[in-house]
């Protein structure tokens, strides 16, 4: 082998090993790491990942941003058993309120793991009302103890055409779950805007949380 073919293999085993004392260094604990700089990109991937490997705690905050997430990347099968918390309700029992004080029509708990806001769909079959009055619906959210927990909107939703089906949404304020996994219960209301009577037949609730930050 001539002079320059040695020199140069010489020059490249001094480049290799350079490189790889580049890449793996020492941290101040005498514990050695991965110098990130001395890694291609694209060079290690989820392939090369443990289980396990990436946690929560792992990835600093704001990190993962919806640009950095594929379309179709999530989807129904990679999300957890009531990972979006929603409960339904449903009663073909007619209910008849009589006055303007507000009377609970039919309601439905859900559990919230963290603050929340929470859009509800009431729908309603039919619905009736002695002449000269009108049924009027509002939804209210109180706490496993009965306190107000929450407003809901929109408010004093008249009916004003009866005998025919209604979906009415609402949505609320954030819902501030305190301890995770407080139960929360949503309560639809009627009342008259006379002295006479109102009433509801045939009604489906649906509560759906979604996250917020709250107050």
């Amino acid at each position: 082998m001539d002079k320059q073919k040695i020199m140069a293999s010489v020059v490249i085993a001094a480049i290799v090993i350079a490189g790889a004392i580049i890449a793996v260094a020492k941290n101040s604990e005498g514990e050695g790491f991965i110098n990130p700089k001395a890694i291609m990109p694209g060079a290690i991937t989820t392939e090369h990942l443990a289980d396990g490997a990436v946690t929560g705690r792992k990835i600093a905050s704001d990190a993962v941003t919806t640009t950095k997430i594929r379309n179709r990347a999530v989807n129904d099968v990679d999300l957890n058993e009531n990972a979006i918390p929603c409960e339904v309700n449903y009663t073909n029992t007619e209910v008849t309120v009589t006055g303007t004080t507000e009377t609970e029509i039919i309601n439905k708990k859900i559990k919230l793991r963290r603050d929340s806001r929470l859009i509800i769909i009431y729908t309603i079959n039919d619905s009736w009302a002695e002449p000269g009055n009108a049924p009027i619906l509002n939804c209210t959210v109180f706490n496993e103890t009965g306190a107000f927990a929450a407003s809901a909107y929109p408010d004093d939703v008249l009916l004003s055409v009866q005998n025919l089906s209604t979906t009415i949404t609402f949505y609320t304020d954030v819902v501030d779950a305190v301890y995770p996994g407080d139960w929360f219960n949503v309560s639809i209301r009627l009342k008259s805007n006379s002295t006479g009577t109102v009433g509801i037949k045939e009604q489906a609730l649906t509560v759906i949380a979604l996250p917020a930050e709250g107050d």
